[in-house]
């Protein structure tokens, strides 16, 4: 089927391409940026970050 293209979607949210700002490449698939956001918020929460504490 020439001239289909195909939408990415995000692996832990399942929003596509068109629904994100922006999709980050891995091996086997895509995050979107509010994931990596959300993610990037949970790990400085729980001390995981270097440099992070953990909230009480």
């Amino acid at each position: 089927m020439a001239g289909k293209k195909t939408i990415n979607h995000c692996c832990v949210c399942g929003r596509s391409e068109k629904e994100v700002p922006f999709l980050l490449q891995g091996i086997d698939g895509f995050v979107c940026s509010e994931c990596v956001e959300m993610m990037h918020g949970y790990l400085q929460e729980n001390g995981v970050l270097p440099g992070a504490a953990p909230s009480p």
